[in-house]
């Protein structure tokens, strides 16, 4: 799989982003890939923090003025995928387990599905052994770490799904998952999540930190199994 690219949006969290870049910089085979980050101006530390970053080649694109969350996350993904065929996008409060790029790599040797995501929230008692591996499809979008093709993302410009903010205070992802919806296209995923969401605090769409534990922080994903057994 050539090129292999991750795309980023980044703006004024830096603890969330020296967390997400920690856990990518353990990532099996993130040495094959190339970090492309679209950062809001007005935090050096976050710049700092990405311009250290040395598990894998990076890119980083600081923008001349507020973009805001809808049009930056455009933006990262149309720099990524003028690069490759595929991208994965991680936003900075998106943690990812060891082997997520596998998983990732897997779909994009056969893409078939409009997304693929790597966040899946169950609880304990629905998981075993046997499905460590197992994926599924679903008709929901999920935003906290997913793959998506050149051709998926040109559907979402024809969609118009990043309309700025200011304009009209829709989320991109809200956006598309409304459109895949009303296309029948469906979604590919890791029964047992790769990913994690932290993003309690400062969020553009995240109303409270008890919001965010209730809706989108994991109790219980990949790495939880991983303290366990100590690997």
């Amino acid at each position: 799989m050539p090129n292999k690219v991750i795309t980023t949006t980044q703006c004024n969290r830096p603890k969330y982003t020296e967390q997400m870049l920690h856990y990518l910089s353990k990532c099996v085979g993130i040495e094959n890939y190339t970090l492309i980050a679209a950062i809001e101006p007005g935090n050096d530390e976050v710049y700092e923090l990405l311009s250290n970053f040395s598990s894998c080649e990076t890119k980083l694109v600081i923008n001349h003025c507020r973009l805001t969350c809808n049009i930056n996350t455009m933006k990262a993904m149309y720099l990524g995928l003028d690069k490759s065929d595929f991208i994965l996008h991680v936003e900075d409060d998106i943690l990812l387990s060891k082997d997520s790029l596998l998983h990732y790599e897997e779909w994009c040797l056969n893409p078939d599905s409009f997304s693929f995501n790597l966040y899946s929230k169950i609880n304990r008692d629905d998981y075993n052994t046997y499905r460590y591996n197992e994926y599924m499809y679903r008709d929901v979008f999920v935003p906290w770490g997913f793959g998506l093709s050149k051709a998926a993302f040109l559907k979402t410009l024809e969609w118009n799904c990043y309309c700025p903010d200011i304009i009209h205070y829709q989320s991109w992802d809200l956006n598309i998952n409304k459109k895949c919806l009303a296309n029948n296209l469906k979604h590919k995923f890791t029964f047992l999540s790769r990913s994690q969401n932290i993003g309690a605090v400062g969020g553009v769409h995240v109303p409270s930190a008890e919001w965010h534990k209730e809706n989108q922080h994991l109790d219980f994903w990949a790495e939880t199994i991983d303290k366990e057994n100590n690997v």
